[in-house]
């Protein structure tokens, strides 16, 4: 298998990776294998030779949304980090999987397109947005997706427009279908530029002042509650555990929605911490927290 790997142009092959490097919350084990396709095609047949091989693999971009076991990751991970190309064509923007949201969002400034502001400050790439519908301050993904090009289980590539993608609350067709991301056309808005910088200044200065950034964190850790009215931020602080540590875990004295690594953290601090926040959440008001970030890799002691 490797032999076939090391052959395919355009891709990276590194064996037993320290996926810590790579993870927002700078935690997890090993990978088995950690490839880094650089285009469609090398994506495509680092995919191929995996499948053939009978090898699991994780596809991600950023790694900002998810947590690796300390015990790593069994098979290959696929990292879309090279894979991150944009293009304008007039209101339209099209970015492979791999390009950061800010990228992106600096694109749209330089060419006076508005409508990607709410992004600017969001540490994850496209592929990763467009399949959990990313959002903030008011806009998603699903309200600038014009189309996506995905990949299906059996290696068939297809378009699939907006509507088709059945975006709701951090979910998508991607997850439902088991589909990947490969690329997205986003339809932008004319306006100019002062008025851009203005909006995006604006929104970092939220960000920095009510969130965590100067720590490592996966964002947001819990979806928004379905009974109505309920945040998860005010139903952890509510429930005490504001500032509540486990091991390098911490749940933000800045923000209750997000926990950080506040020194040499494990993905086990972690896990245990949201098992504890849930649990006590539950105990007190009878609401379950699900969590947004996901946990992956092999399993491991008290973990989840």
């Amino acid at each position: 298998m490797f032999e076939k790997l090391h052959i395919i142009p355009g891709l990276t092959v590194r064996i037993n990776e320290h996926m810590s490097k790579h993870t927002s919350f700078k935690t997890g084990g090993l990978a088995d294998i950690y490839l880094l396709p650089t285009s469609k095609s090398s994506l495509l047949s680092c995919i191929r030779v995996l499948k053939e091989e009978g090898v699991p693999f994780y596809v991600i971009g950023n790694a900002t949304n998810i947590v690796v076991s300390d015990e790593g990751i069994q098979g290959a991970v696929i990292s879309t980090r090279k894979m991150g190309a944009i293009s304008i064509d007039g209101q339209r923007m099209h970015a492979e999987s791999g390009a950061s949201l800010k990228s992106m969002s600096m694109r749209a400034l330089e060419s006076s397109l508005s409508k990607m502001e709410w992004a600017f400050g969001i540490p994850g790439s496209v592929g990763g947005a467009v399949s959990m519908n990313a959002g903030a301050y008011g806009t998603e993904a699903k309200d600038v997706v014009e189309s996506v090009e995905v990949l299906g289980p059996n290696m068939e590539t297809s378009i699939l427009l907006n509507e088709q993608m059945d975006f709701g609350y951090r979910a998508s067709a991607v997850f439902d279908k088991g589909l990947l991301v490969l690329s997205a056309t986003f339809l932008l808005e004319k306006a100019p530029q002062n008025k851009i910088k203005e909006l995006m200044d604006t929104l970092s200065e939220a960000r920095r002042s009510r969130q965590p950034i100067e720590l490592p964190s996966a964002g947001s850790v819990f979806k928004r509650p379905k009974e109505e009215g309920m945040y998860a931020a005010k139903l952890i602080e509510d429930a005490g555990l504001k500032g509540c540590q486990i091991g390098g875990a911490m749940v933000s004295p800045k923000h209750s929605g997000f926990i950080v690594n506040v020194g040499n953290a494990t993905t086990n601090d972690i896990a245990r911490l949201v098992d504890h926040v849930q649990k006590t959440v539950f105990e007190k008001f009878q609401i379950e927290l699900e969590t947004e970030i996901k946990f992956i890799g092999r399993a491991q002691a008290n973990s989840r």
